[in-house]
């Protein structure tokens, strides 16, 4: 199965402690705490997230608090709450969101091979 196809859903009424690895999308609509490595992550309008966070984008409509790593675009969507130690490769808010954090960006990476001559 394709990565870009895969989805993990936590719904409203589940709460999960532990670590989740996924190679596609996660959506939380509940509580999770722990750790969560993946892609893409979004945490849905009342949902909540405390935590360990390592993906390459996240979309924020819900709570999110912790060590926050998003290598690509992370938004904070106007019902989006983030707090906590942040990385980030860009960074989007919408009017209404709140964070409070300790940012830090996350320089982009060059891909492929590089010549350089000095």
């Amino acid at each position: 199965m394709d990565d870009s196809n895969r989805v993990l859903l936590i719904n409203e009424d589940t709460i999960l402690k532990g670590e989740i690895t996924n190679g596609g999308r996660i959506e939380i609509c509940g509580y999770v705490e722990g750790t969560i490595v993946g892609e893409n992550l979004i945490v849905r309008p009342g949902g909540r997230c405390h935590g360990t966070i390592d993906v390459q984008s996240a979309e924020i409509y819900g709570t999110l608090q912790g060590e926050i790593s998003v290598r690509q675009l992370m938004s904070v969507r106007s019902t989006g709450s983030v707090s906590g130690n942040v990385q980030y490769g860009r960074l989007a808010m919408e009017f209404g969101g709140d964070l409070t954090a300790d940012l830090r960006n996350i320089p982009p990476t060059i891909g492929g091979d590089l010549d350089l001559a000095v």
